[in-house]
């Protein structure tokens, strides 16, 4: 099992093929701008590249191809971001696809400028946490930006089990998500945590509650975001061959939820049209 110092690494490789200096400027590589209908409409910068390997994630494949996109400057990165909200009536832009905080120096850029020419729009930060949560100073450097984003922090699974198995890195790795969390917290960021509840179960799901109102304090309830996961196409595969599936999902082709009862058998015939296996629990 991958190690935190693995980790770090694989984090240290991944930056060096997604971000170039130029002209004492870090640049970026993103592999698409859009709008979407999430946040009830925003405006999207994906970036290319993630330090983790989420195997529920819609955009694994695109992330293991780095030298995909173009490199943009912070500069160019608020004005396409912002043209988009502006056209089509958004409030809300975001980075999302990889993990915004890699090559943190772009990120903070980018924040600067989208503060000093924003109107009303918030920026929405996607994030697993993981470099908020080992670089302390990193959050302390977004606080001059608080009144113009929002973190959302993404936790991968609720348990360090969870998380191993959802990851592949060692299940200490976990609690650095919880650090990113009481780091945001501290700061008097505004964040929002996502929870993969499609993952967790109800006892995992309960300690994690707890955890966090121990560490952080009864206040982060109201920023809890529980997730169903919505069964991309690309997923399958890879849950299949992990043995992982979800107890309760999305199917967005036929825009129907499936619960526990069902989901077994779906999840089942899904894996033998993959040539996977099913798995027994998550």
């Amino acid at each position: 099992m991958a190690s935190l110092e693995d980790l770090l690494k694989f984090t240290k490789v991944v930056e060096s093929s997604v971000c170039i200096e130029e002209s004492g400027e870090i640049l970026r590589r993103y592999y698409r701008f859009r709008a979407s209908k999430n946040y009830g409409g925003s405006a999207v910068g994906d970036v290319l590249g993630c330090n983790l390997g989420c195997v529920y994630c819609w955009c694994w494949s695109i992330n293991s191809k780095l030298k995909l996109g173009d490199y943009r400057k912070p500069k160019d990165v608020v004005e396409i971001l912002l043209s988009i909200a502006r056209r089509d009536g958004f409030r809300i832009v975001r980075l999302s696809g990889g993990e915004p905080t890699l090559c943190f120096d772009h990120l903070v850029n980018v924040l600067k400028i989208f503060a000093s020419v924003r109107r009303s729009e918030i920026f929405v930060v996607e994030t697993n946490g993981i470099v908020l949560g080992v670089n302390d100073d990193y959050v302390h450097r977004l606080k001059p930006y608080r009144s113009a984003i929002v973190v959302r922090l993404s936790i991968k699974g609720c348990s360090e089990e969870e998380f191993e198995k959802i990851t592949g890195f060692n299940r200490s790795v976990f609690y650095l998500q919880i650090k990113a969390l009481e780091n945001l917290d501290a700061e008097g960021i505004p964040y929002t945590v996502a929870i993969p509840i499609s993952f967790c179960s109800k006892n995992s799901f309960s300690k994690l509650v707890e955890i966090l109102t121990q560490r952080i304090g009864d206040h982060v309830f109201s920023y809890l975001e529980p997730e169903v996961f919505i069964l991309y196409p690309s997923t399958v595969r890879r849950l299949c061959r992990k043995g992982l599936k979800p107890w309760i999902l999305y199917e967005p082709i036929t825009r129907r939820k499936i619960g526990r009862g069902e989901v077994d058998e779906f999840f089942r015939e899904l894996c033998r049209e993959q040539g996977g296996r099913g798995s027994e629990g998550s």
